[in-house]
């Protein structure tokens, strides 16, 4: 098994990391696991020959944004991290894997030239317009700190 993206949790105990094997494309999905690389515990699994990739824990630890890579595009979705229960929220193509606002209520992606905001149920997705040239593509959406 090969480990690629990689997000620390909130109290840097663990890693969310995306994972895959060449050999078993079964294996594809994120992984949590210890700090010291201990203890891999599937978290989500991709059927699609495809790659889950971790973005941003939510900030209670509880759950983990992510995308879902499934050839063509990426969808973005969260998973429980105590019982693997998945929810997508957007359908692609989002380009980054999901930004947790601090208050864990938004979840920011990429769609295009526009970053979208979406509550953690699905409910409430909206563009923000970014204004770009031709020659600009907005990066992927952060939050600050302080919301």
């Amino acid at each position: 098994m090969t480990f690629g993206c990689s997000m620390w949790s909130p109290n840097g105990q663990q890693l969310a990391t995306e994972a895959w094997s060449v050999s078993d494309p079964a294996v594809a999905g994120v992984f949590r696991v210890n700090a010291d690389g201990s203890d891999p515990v599937r978290l989500t699994s991709n059927g699609n020959n495809g790659h889950d990739i971790p973005g941003d824990w939510s900030p209670d630890g509880q759950h983990l944004a992510f995308s879902r890579n499934t050839g063509n595009w990426s969808d973005l979705w969260v998973v429980d991290v105590a019982d693997g229960a998945t929810r997508r929220l957007v359908d692609g193509p989002v380009f980054g894997s999901g930004s947790w606002s601090p208050d864990g209520q938004w979840i920011a992606a990429r769609v295009g030239r526009d970053f979208i905001m979406v509550h953690p149920d699905g409910t409430g997705y909206h563009a923000v317009r970014i204004p770009v040239t031709a020659l600009n593509e907005p990066g992927e959406p952060s939050f600050s700190p302080d919301g």
